[in-house]
C-alpha cells in the first residue's frame, strides 16, 4: 500500500477490504509476527472498523447500506453454519445476550426447568451490550493497522446494530437464522437467538409458523413458554390427549367464561369429570358444576382438590380437610343458584302477563330455578290474570 495516502483513501481501502492485508500477533516476549488476514471469518470484522470510521465522517446512506451488508457477513461468522463447517457452536459472542434475556423457572407439576422472555433486559442487553469475534476465530485477538496506521484489536460490534437493519437486509438476516436452527437440530442456544431475534422484530407469529412447518414441535412448546403463552400449551397438550397437564395450563391461563365454558364441555364429552367440573365452575356454570359435583363424589373431588392444592402449596391435604372443602363447594355452588332462582324469579314475577304463561312456570320450578313458595305464589298471579 502506497504510503502518502489521505486518511479518507486508507478507510476507503479498508472499507472495501483492500486494507490491511495483514495482521499482527504479539506474543508474551513482545515479538510481532505478521498473519494473512483470513477473509472469511475476520476480514468482515475488519471492515465493520473503517465502516465506523466513514460513517462518522461522511454519514451517507450509501454506506449505512454496506455496513449493514458487511453486519450480515459478520453475524454469519458468529454461527454454526455449514460454510464456516459449524465451527461456532457454542454461540460464545452471543452467550451474555442469550442468558440475560431469559429466566429459568420450575413449575411443581411438570419436570425440568423452562426459560421465560424478559422484555425490559432484553432491551437494555440490546442497547448496551457488545459482541466480540468468537472464540472459534483464530485471529481474534491480533491487531490491525488503522487509518493513522495506528495498531488496534479487532472491533466490538454494538447488538442495537442488528436490531436496526432496513427492509433490504431483515429478510436475509431471519433467513441465515433459519438455515442456522435447520443445520443444527439439537442446537438449543441457536434456537434461543432466533427467537430473540424474531422477538427484536415483532416477528413471533411467523416464528411460531416456522416451528410448525418444520415439525420442531419442542421448539415450538419452548417459544410459548418464553411467551408465557399458556392457552397455546393447553392446546399442544389436548391435541395428545394429556387431560391432566392440560388442566394444569388451562387453570394458569387467564381465559373468558365462554372459553372456560369449551374447555369443560370438551372435558366432559372425554368423561373427565372432575376436570369438567373444575372448568364449568370456572365457566360461572353454577347449575352443571353443582349436578357434577353431587355426582363424582369425594374421591374424585379429593384428586382435584389436590392438583389444585398442587399449584399453590406444597403441603399435603388431610382427608378431614378435603372433606371439608368438598362440602363447602357445594354450599357455595347451591347458594349461587339460588340466588339466580331468584333473580329469575324477579325477572318473571315483573314481567307482562302476556310474556310468561304456565308453562313457563312449570319449566322453571322443574329445573330447580324456582322454590316451592315462588311457583306457588306465580301460579297464583296467573290465577288472578284471568279474572
Amino acid at each position: 500500500m502506497q504510503f502518502f495516502l489521505s486518511q479518507k483513501d486508507r478507510l476507503t481501502l479498508g472499507a472495501n477490504g483492500a486494507y490491511p492485508n495483514t495482521l499482527i500477533e504479539i506474543d508474551k516476549e513482545g515479538s510481532q509476527k505478521k498473519h494473512d488476514v483470513h477473509e472469511k471469518v475476520t476480514r468482515p470484522w475488519i471492515r465493520h472498523y473503517f465502516y465506523t470510521q466513514l460513517l462518522r465522517e461522511l454519514g451517507s446512506g450509501d454506506i449505512i447500506e454496506a455496513r449493514d451488508r458487511n453486519l450480515i457477513d459478520i453475524l454469519k461468522t458468529t454461527l454454526p453454519l455449514a460454510e464456516n463447517s459449524y465451527a461456532e457452536s457454542s454461540l460464545s459472542c452471543w452467550r451474555i445476550f442469550i442468558d440475560t434475556s431469559f429466566k429459568t423457572i420450575e413449575t411443581k407439576w411438570l419436570s425440568g426447568q423452562r426459560k421465560i422472555f424478559l422484555k425490559e433486559k432484553f432491551s437494555k442487553a440490546v442497547e448496551h451490550i457488545e459482541i466480540e469475534p468468537p472464540f472459534s476465530n483464530p485471529q481474534r485477538s491480533f491487531l490491525f493497522l488503522d487509518e493513522n496506521r495506528f495498531l488496534r484489536r479487532l472491533p466490538k460490534i454494538p447488538i442495537k446494530l442488528f436490531f436496526s437493519f432496513s427492509n433490504n437486509y431483515l429478510s436475509e438476516l431471519l433467513e441465515i437464522l433459519k438455515q442456522s436452527v435447520l443445520q443444527n437440530p439439537h442446537n438449543r442456544d441457536v434456537e434461543h437467538l432466533m427467537y430473540l431475534f424474531y422477538k427484536g422484530f415483532n416477528a413471533i407469529p411467523e416464528l411460531i409458523e416456522f416451528a410448525k412447518n418444520n415439525n420442531r414441535s419442542e421448539y415450538l412448546e419452548w417459544i410459548y413458554w418464553a411467551e408465557d403463552d399458556k392457552r397455546s400449551l393447553a392446546e399442544m397438550r389436548r391435541s395428545r390427549n394429556e387431560f391432566e397437564l392440560a388442566f394444569y395450563f388451562y387453570d394458569s391461563a387467564s381465559l373468558t367464561p365462554a372459553e372456560y365454558k369449551e374447555i369443560a364441555d370438551w372435558y366432559l364429552s372425554e368423561s373427565e369429570f372432575k376436570f369438567a367440573y373444575h372448568f364449568y365452575y370456572k365457566a360461572k356454570e353454577f347449575e352443571i358444576a353443582q349436578d357434577i359435583l353431587q355426582n363424582i363424589g369425594i374421591k374424585e373431588f379429593s384428586a382435584l382438590a389436590k392438583m389444585r392444592h398442587l399449584i399453590n402449596s406444597s403441603s399435603e391435604l388431610n382427608e378431614n380437610t378435603i372433606k371439608n372443602l368438598f362440602e363447602q363447594e357445594l354450599e357455595t355452588l347451591q347458594g349461587f343458584n339460588r340466588i339466580r332462582a331468584n333473580e329469575s324469579y324477579q325477572r318473571i314475577a315483573s314481567s307482562p302477563s302476556l310474556q310468561f304463561d304456565r308453562e313457563t312456570v312449570e319449566n322453571k320450578y322443574a329445573f330447580g330455578e324456582l322454590t316451592e313458595e315462588e311457583y306457588l305464589r306465580l301460579l297464583a298471579q296467573l290465577r288472578d290474570r284471568r279474572h
